[in-house]
């Protein structure tokens, strides 16, 4: 299973918050707001940065610097004056925390850690926040 099968797995172990956690295809499907109850999730890749070849002669060997975005979508939940009733999304970003800090999947060389979050957007009820993980492995040629 690639990383981001793995992650999504992960995201959804028993007890998740999740309705459901899927990738960027089904992302860019989504115009404002997801269908299905809220919270829901993608784990896309955000951005990736590779090293340079470790090797002198026979193949490549790179480290790759990977950053990977859980998407969280939750649903505001105001009272008529627009005021936060209930505020989900700090407890689903410490859901996605515990359950990815310091794991790592079968292709990671080293464990995930947290880089940054930025809000996306809050459009048709619901607030879209991109929490950014890094996730390190090589990249390698067969010879």
């Amino acid at each position: 299973m690639s990383d981001f099968g793995q992650i999504k797995a992960r995201l959804m172990e028993p007890g998740t918050p999740f309705f459901s956690v899927r990738g960027a295809t089904s992302m860019a499907q989504v115009k404002a707001r997801p269908e299905g109850p809220l919270p829901q999730a993608f784990v896309v890749s955000a951005e990736e940065m590779a090293g340079d070849n470790q090797r002198a002669t026979g193949g490549v060997l790179q480290a790759l610097e990977r950053d990977i975005a859980v998407v969280i979508v939750v649903e505001h939940l105001g009272d008529a004056d627009g005021a936060d009733a209930v505020d989900p999304l700090e407890e689903i970003k410490e859901y996605v925390r515990a359950q990815l800090l310091g794991w790592q999947t079968t292709e990671m060389v080293d464990v995930i850690t947290y880089v940054r979050g930025e809000t996306m957007e809050a459009v048709d009820g619901c607030v879209w926040f991109a929490a950014i993980y890094s996730a390190p492995q090589y990249i390698e040629e067969a010879v």
